[in-house]
């Protein structure tokens, strides 16, 4: 989702940010929460890695009709 509507520099600071913690996560201590678990994780990657083509279309389709750029969006609703 991100992929397709959250300004560029967010997207790719998220998935950034989530592939970080998900190679951190084998020299960690076990966390409780099943959100954490690699395969999980590993899991997620390979399908936002199988839908990126896809997600990049739809992006450049919403781009070329949005009348208010994801930039003023994203500050309005993340209240920057």
């Amino acid at each position: 989702m991100l992929v397709r509507c959250a300004p560029l520099l967010v997207a790719l600071e998220q998935l950034a940010r989530f592939v970080a913690i998900t190679a951190a996560l084998p020299f960690r201590r076990p966390l409780p929460a099943k959100n954490f678990r690699v395969s999980l994780r590993l899991g997620v990657l390979a399908d936002v890695a199988w839908r990126l083509p896809a997600a990049l279309v739809a992006r450049a389709r919403i781009s070329a009709t949005a009348t208010v750029r994801r930039r003023e969006l994203w500050r309005t609703w993340a209240g920057r």
